[in-house]
């Protein structure tokens, strides 16, 4: 289980890196097209499954619950909180799944949550099976 809060009365130790600070030796991307090739696509495929099937649940402190498992058009899934200094009083929260081919064609995915965190509130995500 991942449970994450979002907490207004802690200090903000670190400001945060830059991707040249954090990877001083590494050469500068200058890639503008982050289409998925057929070559990376055929990557993705062929990379080994953790786990042939799951079940997801993803819940909030307050109230809002969500479940989801795999099947023939979800074959992964994403959970995501995100909090960014535009909207410091809140962090989006959101669970999806989805596949690899609806990926490629730009098909989107299934929402199964999406809500916002309030100070003093969590978000938490489990792997059932």
């Amino acid at each position: 289980m991942v449970n994450v809060g979002l907490d207004a009365s802690t200090d903000v130790g670190d400001h945060g890196r830059t991707i040249a600070e954090l990877l001083p030796d590494a050469e500068p991307s200058t890639r503008t097209d982050f289409t998925i090739s057929d070559e990376m696509a055929a990557e993705l495929r062929a990379r080994p499954r953790l786990h042939e099937w799951f079940i997801v649940q993803a819940g909030t402190s307050a109230g809002q619950q969500a479940a989801a498992a795999s099947d023939g058009l979800n074959t992964d899934c994403s959970f995501n909180v995100l909090w960014d200094s535009f909207q410091p009083h809140q962090a989006r929260v959101r669970m999806a799944t989805y596949c690899l081919d609806n990926v490629l064609a730009r098909h989107g995915h299934t929402e199964h949550l999406q809500t916002t965190l309030a100070f003093g509130e969590s978000a938490s995500f489990t792997l059932v099976q």
